[in-house]
């Protein structure tokens, strides 16, 4: 729980900070190393982090579709405010 609210935050709260490609990688990564323990191939480890990956890769997509909608939201009030005379056809 704590990995998927520290995840959510960073990707809200960050701006140029934050590289969506390295937290692809990371994930990926992780990934790897649990499909390829073969300590843990009888455990449900395997099965648990991939759970995890995924929500944290979905929370990821929401958190940027969010961010995006928001951006957007200001573009459009600001555009429609104080710069009408800009966007006239």
């Amino acid at each position: 729980m704590q990995a998927t609210m520290s995840l959510s935050w960073l990707v809200g709260q960050s701006t140029a900070q934050f590289n969506e490609i390295f937290l692809r990688k990371s994930l990926r990564t992780i990934l790897t190393y649990a499909d390829g323990d073969t300590d843990l191939q009888e455990s449900a480890f395997p099965s648990q982090v991939k759970d995890l990956a995924t929500n944290l890769y979905m929370i990821l997509c929401d958190t940027v579709k969010l961010r995006e909608a928001k951006v957007k939201r200001i573009f459009l009030w600001l555009k429609n405010n104080y710069f009408p005379f800009c966007f006239s056809g």
